[in-house]
């Protein structure tokens, strides 16, 4: 093959991997024209079509590879597919059957023979060619297997045993009654809808011109702020700089560059993170004004205490979307009534904020415009002047429950004909095989802005569709999308579900019309058609810096106004810098009911800590775990070589001789990613609470550790056990779990609060992609899920539930991933509905324990970690009166019934001894998350401390393993578990310390 053809090869199969099919296939055409049998051509080729779900010409394709190369596997896999997906199985299962018999190792071919004959109801035959394929795959296929071996057991009406080999599908009810499989079947289109027949092309739209920008005569210093920067707040402050304007950004959860991959800090002349009011309050006297960017609205609120006029920008009238939630109405009213200047994206908008909240002073309306860096440079033939069929484009986020699931709109449409083209906002792999199953839908990778404009040049139409069913109405008839600016500058007129907004924009701008329903777009397919040949579409784009001077003269007249006087002077550009850490604790006054008493615990907590630290780093990171000889146990049983009453004798003799027992088993201490995860989290927060300390060293041991162990083949990162354990099944050693992953994922989280190192929000992130991505999530109804412990599992476990609900939720909000934030409201509604009825939880959610045994089942470790997720919860949705109410009824019940007279805390509510190490280190724990706000906690921590610091410690500063009840004295077990003991007593002292600090002690 030539120089030149290797090229367009190359740059064919990158534009196939970008997404690009239309483009590619116009690479390959002279490939194939001169060698009409060129391999790789032919076989990018059919990927191609059958991506488009071109099957009859992939077909073709792929039966001219077979003929042409009739002992190759892949060939007959790819025509087998093509075959099937045509609609003919038979023809298929020849071709696969074929293909196994060429590569017999091959576990593609295999897997493929099972899910046709699963098509045919061929359950048996199909189990049999998934476990050959099971044999031979590796970890990036198992997880579909285990779900495909699963379903075929259950149309076999076999029971599902064993987790370790088949995994329980996505569904709702019990282990043994898996569902079988059920196809999407989308409403029918509205029967008059008929697809208007392509007219002649129309000419070529002209490209927007980005405007020339002149520095201004009256450059300002301007400081934006944001709980974490939009994209509004960053192409705003690119346009004002281009003007010669300095803009910093104040924020209090993440920067642009944590916030958005491919965007860094740049944009800002500085970037400061804000340590609390009184900084924010500070900092305020150094500028010319404050832009302050909702949502939410409280900093605004903040701001208005500082010396400088305060613009409140308006992204979302929130009040509206949350239903006129008290705490929402409170601030957004405030920051809108007494900012010295307001700015809304739309006139309704605006004209919605005057009618809730009286405003009256300077209001400027701004929409979301393009940036004119994201303009498209040049545009993309047309597709439907190739195949003579009308494309759509939709960009931005779908899916869900919500305002946003329109794909019955999208599937009416490509039913008609229509081919729609989708760039979400981020990638959702379920939702991509869902649309992938239905013809004429095109789910795209996504874009960056600029790449997207350019994109959409190929096709026809743009659209904006709402669920107004499942939305907010008022809500959404206050916005304008950037997605509006962005098709029209890719030359596409635009429909957009009928909202008041968009009916006023386009009485304004012949440049699209509203629907109600497919039919209303499909009809008005010539409406477009003719808007494209007359309207020139560039004359209606609007960009931030072509409107960036109304904005400026806006905030002169908000300065000039002269309604705050005594303004200090402006500093210099970078007087304040970025704080290097977070804050410590706000210190809560001693004058709070059993604070003094709380308070003068810090002393013996912070030498304990410290005589606990040191032991840590005599022994290293390897230990002995309470379950290490149980995995032992498992793997002999799992083996067949192991009597059950030896098995019986070892763990006897294991509680009275736990060091002999290990030796001679030949057992070795192990590192346990809980225990590295929880040493981290402590270390964290260790070096701001004891003077003087330097934790550097552990925390990077830990994180190299961690993340050269993490579980392979999963969506981000998430961790396991090094041995084998067993909840109702075994589950194999290395199997991440959900709790294992919070606690690492929750050291991430206090590393990047506490140093704002932009590497700890990504790891924080890649947790909540495998605990959003990979855990099992059981819908019971639309407002409630479960998450499962682990991904071979299908368990309903509150504490694992709720932990990944608090987690999704902390990083949802901080990270704006509303995603995860409604997946774990729906979380957290499950566990709702238990704690509702009984006031206080069990640890298999009650109607879902897998045997009689495990009803009622409870004990002090797994409420300590329901109790926490609650009260995290609680102050992450401080607006949820129920789970307030719910998480106070539990802490009470848990205060009065799990610690003896207030101070041994009780391994089950009818059982004080034996005390459990474990039971104290979660008591530290939680009675320290809970103290500065409840004396009822800080009574019992009072009492609590002393008697675990008297009765639990070694003399070498590890904490001992259990105490017994013998003949009336107390009698200490004192080996030293690792993670166990030692790990989760660091993590529970430091909590318990910084409430003790909080509430006004001190530490030498």
């Amino acid at each position: 093959m030539s120089q030149s053809a290797q090229e367009a090869l190359a740059s064919a199969n990158e534009l196939y991997r970008s997404g690009q099919s239309q483009r590619a296939e116009q690479f390959l055409q002279p490939i194939l024209a001169a060698d009409p049998g060129h391999r790789e051509g032919l076989e990018l080729l059919g990927k191609i079509h059958m991506r488009r779900r071109e099957f009859a010409a992939a077909v073709t394709v792929h039966q001219r590879l077979v003929d042409d190369h009739p002992q190759d596997g892949s060939a007959r896999n790819a025509l087998a597919m093509s075959l099937f997906m045509q609609g003919r199985p038979e023809a298929a299962l020849e071709q696969l059957r074929r293909a196994v018999e060429l590569r017999p190792q091959e576990p593609t071919f295999w897997a493929n023979l099972g899910k046709v004959l699963m098509t045919m109801e061929d359950w048996a035959g199909a189990q049999t060619n998934l476990e050959k394929a099971l044999e031979l795959v590796n970890d990036p296929n198992q997880q579909q297997l285990l779900e495909l071996l699963n379903a075929c057991l259950s149309n076999q009406e076999k029971p599902v045993r064993t987790a370790e080999f088949y995994r329980p599908g996505r569904r709702a009810g019990r282990v043994p009654d898996a569902p079988p499989i059920v196809k999407y079947t989308p409403p029918p289109l509205e029967p008059e809808a008929v697809v208007p027949a392509m007219a002649e092309a129309a000419p070529e739209q002209p490209l927007p011109q980005a405007p020339r920008l002149e520095p201004s005569p009256r450059p300002l210093n301007l400081l934006f702020v944001q709980e974490a920067p939009c994209i509004r707040n960053y192409k705003m402050a690119s346009a004002l700089r281009a003007r010669g304007h300095r803009v910093s950004l104040a924020y209090t959860k993440a920067d642009l560059s944590q916030m958005y991959k491919g965007l860094d800090n740049d944009v800002y002349d500085e970037v400061i993170r804000l340590r609390d009011h009184r900084h924010f309050w500070d900092l305020c006297g150094a500028y010319d004004l404050v832009h302050c960017h909702n949502e939410p609205d409280q900093l605004s609120v903040v701001a208005l205490g500082g010396a400088a006029p305060v613009v409140h920008d308006t992204h979302d009238l929130i009040s509206l979307r949350g239903g006129g939630e008290t705490s929402l109405v409170f601030f957004e009213g405030l920051a809108n009534r007494s900012a010295h200047g307001r700015v809304y994206t739309t006139a309704y908008q605006e004209r919605e904020a005057r009618e809730l909240y009286g405003v009256s002073g300077p209001s400027l309306v701004f929409n979301n415009y393009a940036s004119a860096g994201d303009l498209p440079r040049r545009r993309l033939p047309k597709l439907s002047a190739q195949d003579g069929r009308t494309h759509l484009v939709y960009e931005g986020g779908m899916g869900g429950n919500s305002h946003r699931d329109f794909i019955d709109l999208f599937h009416a449409l490509a039913s008609a004909g229509l081919v729609v083209h989708m760039y979400p906002t981020q990638h959702d792999p379920d939702l991509a095989l869902r649309l992938g199953a239905i013809p004429n839908l095109r789910y795209h990778q996504p874009l960056s802005p600029r790449q997207i404009m350019e994109e959409m040049t190929q096709y026809d139409f743009g659209i904006i569709p709402f669920n107004l069913e499942k939305g907010n109405r008022r809500f959404l008839d206050s916005t304008l999308a950037n997605k509006l600016y962005e098709y029209l500058a890719a030359g596409l007129p635009v429909v957009a579900s009928d909202l008041q907004t968009y009916r006023e924009y386009f009485a304004e701008h012949p440049v699209g019309f509203t629907f109600t329903s497919a039919s209303d777009i499909i009809q008005g397919l010539p409406r477009l058609r003719t808007m494209a040949r007359e309207v020139i579409l560039a004359d209606h784009v609007r960009t931030y810096e072509g409107e960036i001077t109304r904005l400026e003269e806006f905030y002169h007249q908000v300065i000039d106004q002269g309604t705050r006087h005594g303004r200090p002077v402006p500093a210099t550009p970078n007087q304040v810098q970025t704080p290097a850490i977070a804050p410590a604790p706000a210190t809560v006054t001693a004058s709070l009911p059993g604070a003094a008493e709380a308070a003068a615990l810090a002393p013996s907590l912070s030498q304990a800590i410290l005589n606990l630290h040191a032991w840590v780093e005599g022994n290293g990171w390897a230990g002995y775990d309470p379950y290490d000889v149980k995995g032992w146990l498992l793997t002999q049983r799992r083996k067949g070589g192991l009597d059950p009453a030896k098995a019986q004798e070892i763990l006897a003799r294991e509680r009275s001789h736990p060091a002999e027992v290990r030796r001679e088993l030949g057992i070795a201490p192990q590192i346990n990613a809980k225990a590295m995860g929880l040493f981290l989290g402590s270390y964290a927060l260790l070096g701001g609470l004891l003077p003087g300390r330097d934790f550097t060293r552990q925390i990077a041991e830990c994180e190299q550790w961690l993340l050269a162990n993490a579980a392979p083949g999963l969506s981000g990162l998430g961790w396991g056990y090094p041995f084998d354990w067993e909840s109702v099944v075994i589950i194999p050693a290395g199997t991440p779990t959900a709790v294992n992953s919070y606690h690492i994922g929750d050291a991430f989280w206090e590393l990047w609060r506490t140093t704002g190192e932009a590497k700890w929000l990504e790891r924080c992130l890649a947790v909540g992609d495998f605990l959003a991505g990979d855990l099992n999530q059981d819908r019971l109804d639309d407002q409630r899920i479960c998450f499962s412990y682990t991904p071979l599992d299908f368990y309903h476990v509150h504490n694992a539930n709720l932990c990944v609900a608090e987690y999704l939720a902390r990083l949802g909000q901080a990270a704006d991933r509303p995603q995860w934030v409604n997946l774990a409201r729906q979380a957290v509604n499950f566990a709702l509905t238990d704690l509702g009825q009984h006031g206080h939880l069990t640890y298999w959610a009650r109607g879902y324990e897998p045997s009689p045994a495990n009803v009622g089942q409870m004990d002090h470790y797994h409420t300590a970690a329901e109790l926490r997720s609650l009260g995290r919860l609680s102050a992450l949705f401080p607006e949820w009166e129920e789970l307030a109410q719910g998480h106070q009824t539990y802490l009470d019940y848990y205060l009065l019934n799990f610690f003896e007279s207030a101070t041994v805390p009780k391994l089950h509510p009818n059982q004080t001894y034996p005390v459990d190490i474990h039971a104290p280190a979660e008591a530290a724990y939680i009675l320290g998350q809970a103290a500065p706000t409840s004396e009822a906690a800080r009574r019992v921590l009072a009492n609590f401390i002393p008697w675990f610091l008297d009765r639990c410690v070694n003399p070498d500063g590890s904490f001992i393993a259990r105490l017994d009840l013998v003949e009336g004295r107390e009698e200490a077990q004192r080996f030293p578990y690792l993670r166990w003991g030692q790990a989760w007593t660091l993590r529970g002292l430091t909590s318990a310390l910084a409430a003790c600090l909080a509430l006004g002690g001190v530490v030498r």
